[in-house]
Parts: structure tokens; sequence; C-alpha cells
């Protein structure tokens, strides 16, 4: 009895060996024929830049937005500079790209990940020698303004319109972006400090 059940037991491990061998070799088969080509890729200028963050779709638009950075040489140091591009999802053309420095400003130390409207604009928060400022750029790759605000490290477009500016020593700050180039910083009155 007990040979009779340890040879139902080795048979089924064979069987069972036999059919997931099959299974995986007919699933290997079946996926040799199809290949996934991209409809379009995207090229980089310099072997250093590198995209930072996933693509984003503008609601209601023929448009993905790219966050990538670029390279910028000082005498001294090599700065990472935050880069928007807007490309057609359909062709992969650019649309527009638009880089947050421009010559003759201080080098930037550090560029937040982008916030994104319903509407397209970009916002993103840009840290050098003079200070932490948020820029906004429309959807035709313009800029909508930029103003000077308390240093943070992240911002987040809320659909009403307000931009929360996060600093994890600070607290989170508030920014009314709907109401044009002068906007106003205020404390968030319902998230206390992260101390």
């Amino acid at each position: 009895m007990r040979k009779t059940k340890i040879m139902c037991i080795f048979l089924s491990a064979i069987l069972a060996a036999i059919f997931l061998l099959s299974g995986g070799v007919s699933a290997n088969n079946s996926l040799e024929g199809s290949k996934l080509n991209p409809v379009w890729t995207i090229t980089l200028e310099s072997k250093l830049d590198g995209f930072t963050e996933a693509p984003y779709h503008v609601p209601n638009s023929n448009t993905v937005y790219l966050q990538s950075y670029t390279l910028i040489n000082s005498e001294t140091k090599s700065w990472d500079v935050g880069v928007v591009s807007a490309i057609e999802k359909t062709t992969g053309k650019e649309k527009w790209s638009y880089q947050f420095y421009k010559k003759g400003m201080p080098y930037p130390w550090t560029t937040s990940k982008f916030a994104y409207s319903k509407s397209g604009s970009v916002y993103a928060l840009v840290s050098d020698a003079e200070g932490t400022k948020l820029y906004s750029v429309n959807s035709t790759g313009k800029n909508n303004w930029v103003i000077s605000v308390p240093e943070a490290r992240d911002v987040y477009a809320m659909n009403d319109g307000t931009l929360l500016l996060i600093n994890p020593d600070n607290g989170i700050l508030k920014v009314r972006s709907n109401r044009g180039p002068i906007a106003t910083v205020q404390p968030a009155k319902s998230c206390p400090n992260t101390h």
C-alpha cells in the first residue's frame, strides 16, 4: 500500500513537470513570432543626459511630457539642469522643450520632480545660490511666471489650482497658482509640522 502511494505521488510529479514544461514551451513558442516594436523613440542630446520620471499624458490632448536633465558645464563643475519636453504622443515629434536654466542665471543645485496641472502647465522648484524659485511653464512651453518661495523639496498640483510645496523640516506651504503671476505663499492650516 505504501509503495503504491509513493508510486502515485512520483507519477503525479512527473506528469505535473511534463505539463508545466509543455505549457512553458508553447507559451514561449507563441511569443516567438510577435515582437514589440516601439511606435517612436526619443534620442537625448548627450549620452550623459537622462530621463528622470515616467512620462505624463496631458488630459484631453495628444501631448506627453517627458522630464529629463541635461548637463551644463561651468569652469569647475557640471550641473544637472531640469528639462521638460512636450511630445506628440502619436508621432513622437517634439512640440517644444523648456530648460530650467538660462545663461547668466546662477547654476541650479537641485530641480524637483515636476507637477502638472489639468490645463497642461508644468511646475518645478529650482534651488540655486539665490534661494528656491517656483517656475510655471504653460502648455505652449512659455514661462508663465517665476516666484521666490521658502525652501521646499517637492511641488504637487491640486485639482483646484493650488500648489503644495513640501519641506520635510518646515511642513507644507500652499501657493495659489490660478491667480496669475503674483502668488501668495501661506502655511497650510490643516497640515502639522513634520517634527
